[in-house]
């Protein structure tokens, strides 16, 4: 497993609002404040007396992936004052998910659901390219960026 420098989330990130939750934790805005950049935070704890693995096998698998249909990592974060937390900056897509744009528009017309499986095939082809299988496609885990692009996420 490569090294990973977990970089202090209070004195890096700005919070800014909740984007939506899920098994693993939630899902936060924040800004990043050397940067000014906007991305997307996954927020994980870690279990008292549980390894850190978990966590760490993620972020090494997202930080070696590199593909225009597969989400961007931007930065592993601890907290000083809770061990427990972890946090991962990714690709903020303000597009939201697939089921998210379900609920807010209705069913997808054919094009549309041609193009996003088109997108998600390349992502997969990808990942599986280099080793990764991903067991958990489904809507929630497909996201889209504010101009269109289709991104698969927790992989």
């Amino acid at each position: 497993m490569d090294v990973i420098a977990l970089r202090d989330v209070d004195n890096e990130l700005s919070f800014i609002k909740s984007l939506g939750h899920g098994g693993f934790g939630v899902i936060l805005m924040a800004q990043n404040l050397h940067s000014g950049e906007i991305v997307a935070v996954k927020t994980m704890q870690r279990n008292p007396g549980a390894g850190i693995s978990d966590p760490l096998r993620e972020i090494c698998l997202m930080k070696e992936c590199d593909h225009e249909n597969v989400i961007k990592f931007h930065g592993a974060y601890c907290s000083f004052t809770d061990h427990r937390a972890f946090y991962i900056a990714m690709e903020l897509c303000g597009g939201g998910s697939l089921c998210d744009l379900y609920e807010d528009v209705g069913a997808f017309h054919e094009e549309e659901t041609a193009f996003v499986c088109r997108e998600v095939l390349k992502g997969l082809k990808y990942l599986h390219g280099n080793g990764i299988l991903h067991r958990d496609i489904k809507g929630d885990n497909i996201l889209v960026t504010d101009i269109g692009d289709v991104k698969i996420c927790e992989y």
